[in-house]
C-alpha cells in the first residue's frame, strides 16, 4: 500500500516506522529538525522491546508525493486548517483520509452540519477540508498509544500493548465503514494494535475523557502520570473532570461507557508526559481549544454544569500565557 503520514511526528513517526516494517510504500511529510534528523539518520522507534532506525522517504514539499492509497493525518489540531489545501496532490477520488488527534475532531458533526459545529468552534477546519477531502473517504482514528518525540528523528513508544486501547478507527460517514476496516487489517498486519468500529463517535468521547482528566493537570504541575497520579488531590480531580465529559457526551446523545477507577489505574502505571505538557515543554501552542473549549461550549449550550473542566480550562490557559509572557534575560 502506498501510504503518507502527513505530520510524522510522535504518533506519526510510530505509524510510518510500523507501517514501513509491515513492506508499505510509506512516505513521511515533516518539518525542520525532525526532517533534517529523519533524512540523515531515518527514523529511529524506542519501544520497550527494542530501538530500530528506519530509511523512510521524508520531504516537507506534499504536492511532490504521488497521489497515495491512504493518508493518515496526524496534524495538531491548531496546524490543520492550513494543511488542507496541501493534501490535494496526494488524494485520488477513492483514497480514505484518516485524520487521528486529540479533542473534539472537525468531522465530528460532518452527517449533521448544524449550529453545534459553530458552538463547538470546529466550522474552519471543517469547512476547509470538505472542499478538498470527500466526505465518504473521512475516517476517524483515536489513538490510545503513548508516544512522544525523545528528539529530532527519535520516537518513543511507552506501550503498545491491548490494555493502552491501541488504535481505533471507524467511519466519519456511514459510507466509509469498509475503508475503515481495511486499514485497520493493515495496519494490525504491521504490528500496530489496531481495529475497527462501526461508531466511533463514543471512542472519541472516551479519549476526550482521558485528556482532559490527564493534560491540564501535568501542564499545571509538570509531572509525568505515573507521579501526578500519586497525589489523592488529583485523582479527585481527575475523576470528577471525567464525569463531567460523560454527562456532555450523554447530552450530544453518546452515552459511553467508562471506568474512572479503571482509567486512573492505567494512566497512573506509565511514566509519561501527555502531549499537552509536551507542547508546553517544546514552547508550541496547546490544543486548547479542541480539547477544553470545544467540550466546555457544548456543556454550556446543552445546561451541563462542567465547573472543573471551566476552572481546569482557565488555568491552563492561563499557564500557557504565563509561559508565552516570560521575561527574556
Amino acid at each position: 500500500m502506498k501510504v503518507c503520514i502527513y505530520g510524522a511526528g510522535a504518533i506519526g513517526g510510530y505509524l510510518g516506522a510500523r507501517l514501513h516494517g509491515g513492506g508499505h510504500d510509506v512516505t513521511l511529510i515533516a518539518r525542520g529538525a525532525h526532517l533534517d534528523a529523519i533524512r540523515r539518520n531515518g527514523l529511529t522507534l524506542r519501544t520497550p522491546h527494542d530501538t530500530r532506525s528506519v530509511q523512510i522517504h521524508a520531504t516537507d514539499r506534499p504536492a511532490q508525493a504521488e497521489p497515495q492509497e491512504a493518508v493518515f493525518v496526524t496534524v495538531k489540531a491548531s496546524g490543520l486548517e492550513p494543511v488542507a489545501a496541501s493534501l490535494a496532490p496526494l488524494l485520488t477520488p477513492r483514497t480514505p483520509v484518516v485524520f487521528i488527534g486529540n479533542g473534539l475532531p472537525w468531522w465530528y458533526f460532518l452527517e449533521r452540519r448544524d449550529e453545534e459545529v459553530k458552538i463547538a468552534g470546529l466550522s474552519p477546519v471543517a469547512d476547509a477540508m470538505l472542499r478538498v477531502v470527500r466526505p465518504e473517504n473521512v475516517v476517524g482514528g483515536v489513538m490510545g498509544i503513548p508516544c512522544s518525540v525523545l528528539e529530532p528523528g527519535v520516537v518513543q513508544v511507552q506501550d503498545e500493548s491491548a490494555k493502552m486501547g491501541g488504535l481505533v478507527l471507524g467511519a466519519a460517514s456511514a459510507r466509509s465503514n469498509q475503508q475503515a476496516a481495511e486499514l485497520a487489517r493493515r495496519l494490525s498486519e504491521s504490528g500496530v494494535p489496531a481495529r475497527a468500529v462501526d461508531d466511533i463517535r463514543p471512542e472519541v468521547w472516551k479519549k476526550l475523557a482521558a485528556n482532559v482528566g490527564s493534560g491540564p493537570l501535568s501542564v499545571l504541575t509538570q509531572a509525568p502520570l505515573n507521579v501526578l497520579f500519586r497525589n489523592p488531590y488529583c485523582c479527585r480531580l481527575r475523576m470528577l473532570v471525567q464525569r463531567e465529559i460523560i454527562a456532555i457526551a450523554a447530552a450530544m446523545g453518546c452515552h459511553i461507557e467508562y471506568d474512572v477507577k479503571k482509567s486512573l489505574q492505567a494512566a497512573a502505571s506509565v511514566r509519561h508526559l501527555p502531549s499537552m505538557l509536551q507542547d508546553l515543554l517544546a514552547g508550541r501552542p496547546l490544543e486548547t481549544g479542541v480539547l477544553l473549549d470545544a467540550p466546555l461550549n457544548l456543556a454550556r449550550h446543552k445546561g451541563v454544569p462542567a465547573p472543573i473542566l471551566e476552572m481546569l480550562a482557565e488555568l491552563t490557559k492561563t499557564r500557557a500565557l504565563a509561559r508565552s509572557d516570560q521575561p527574556q534575560h
